[in-house]
């Protein structure tokens, strides 16, 4: 039981690293991208702290 959940764990942090990232290439691409608004970015972050929170729990059980 002890094993399942710390490889649930592992995979939670692997998750959230993974999604830190892509949110940080996501907001260097939409600066990039003149024509884009800051609800774009906006979305974007609320999106990735909702699987972040997800990965989060999912690492708890």
């Amino acid at each position: 039981m002890e094993l399942i959940q710390n490889s649930a764990k592992e995979a939670g942090q692997a998750f959230i690293k993974k999604t830190e990232e892509l949110m940080k290439h996501q907001e260097e691409k939409l600066a990039k991208d003149s024509q884009n608004t800051s609800n774009d970015i906006f979305s974007t972050q609320l999106f990735v702290i909702i699987l972040s929170i997800s990965a989060f729990i999912l690492a708890i059980f």
